[in-house]
């Protein structure tokens, strides 16, 4: 073999390559095929992400509005720390739930879906029993005013904000993996 084939067949062997790897990738900025085709599928799963992705978004405008002061940062600041091993403790518990309940059950689904049902509502008011006071220490900081923008907000979207919901919205955002980061990002500044 001369070395012009050589060289000529490494090029294209190359090409092709390049060509199944952005085929893999897709091209850049781009979703990877299997995503595209899991949207394909499922139709109301591209409606939920884009759901979810911006009822995020308007949680952390209605945050931002609130304008909270670095000493209500440090306060959640610490709260999500020390809300964090709960959190912690409990996805693990519910993982652990998990494998026991299809062990259990391992050719009947809705049986298994029905137990991890139960165990999971007890699981989530023991966490949330724990995480509470730290959720109200965060609240014990708000002023008059952002309590009053959380409830214009709530009755802008047809709700009441009592005490007990408030709690629960707050355990949750403080149980967030990215909410510690974010508050220490804005302490620095």
């Amino acid at each position: 073999m001369s070395w012009t084939t050589k060289w000529i067949g490494i090029g294209l062997l190359a090409v092709s390559l390049g060509g199944v790897a952005v085929a893999v990738e897709g091209p850049a900025g781009q979703d990877p095929p299997r995503f595209k085709r899991a949207i394909a599928r499922r139709p109301g799963l591209a409606r939920a992400l884009r759901a979810r992705a911006q009822a995020r978004e308007g949680i952390l405008r209605l945050l931002e509005s609130l304008q909270a002061t670095d000493a209500q940062r440090a306060v959640a600041l610490e709260a999500a720390r020390a809300a964090e091993p709960i959190a912690r403790a409990a996805r693990t518990e519910a993982a652990r739930m998990r494998t026991e309940v299809l062990a259990k059950h391992p050719d009947d689904r809705a049986a298994a879906r029905a137990e991890m049902k139960e165990r999971m509502v007890e699981l989530r008011q023991k966490t949330l029993a724990e995480l509470a006071p730290h959720a109200t220490a965060v609240l014990a900081t708000f002023t008059t005013e952002q309590r009053k923008k959380l409830d214009d907000a709530a009755t802008s979207r047809g709700r009441t904000l009592d005490e007990q919901r408030l709690v629960k919205i707050t355990s949750y955002l403080l149980t967030r993996p990215a909410t510690a980061p974010r508050l220490e990002k804005k302490l620095a500044r």
